[in-house]
C-alpha cells in the first residue's frame, strides 16, 4: 500500500467537493487530534524513561513539537513554541558538549 493510498483514506471525507473553509478546518482538527494523542504518547514514552532513568533528548522535542501541533489556542500556542524552541537549543548545547569531550576538546 502507498503513503498516497493511505493518506487518501485518512482525508476521505475532506476531500476538494468539501466546501471552502470545512475542508481546512476539518483537516487542520484532525491534524491536531492526531497531534494531541502524539504528544500523550510521547509523555508517556518520557515517563517510562524516567523510571530507568534514561529520559532522551528525541522523547523531550518530540512531546514538546507534538504539543504545539496539537495546540489550538493561540494564547497557549506561544508558550508551546518557546518551550519547544528552548528544548531544541539545550538539545543542540548537548550535542556540542558531546562532540567537543569527544573530540578531547574543551568548552
Amino acid at each position: 500500500m502507498s503513503i498516497a493510498t493511505i493518506l487518501t483514506d485518512l482525508y476521505e471525507g475532506f476531500g476538494p467537493e468539501a466546501e471552502g473553509e470545512d475542508y481546512a478546518l476539518g483537516i487542520k482538527e484532525y491534524e491536531r487530534e492526531i497531534s494531541a494523542e502524539q504528544a500523550v504518547y510521547w509523555g508517556e514514552v518520557n515517563a517510562a524513561r524516567a523510571v530507568f532513568d534514561c529520559v532522551e533528548w528525541d522523547g523531550l522535542l518530540n512531546e514538546a513539537i507534538f504539543k504545539v501541533k496539537g495546540e489550538a489556542d493561540p494564547n497557549l500556542l506561544t508558550d508551546r513554541l518557546l518551550e519547544a524552541a528552548a528544548l531544541a537549543v539545550a538539545y543542540a548545547e548537548s550535542v556540542q558538549r558531546q562532540t567537543l569531550a569527544f573530540n578531547g576538546e574543551e568548552e
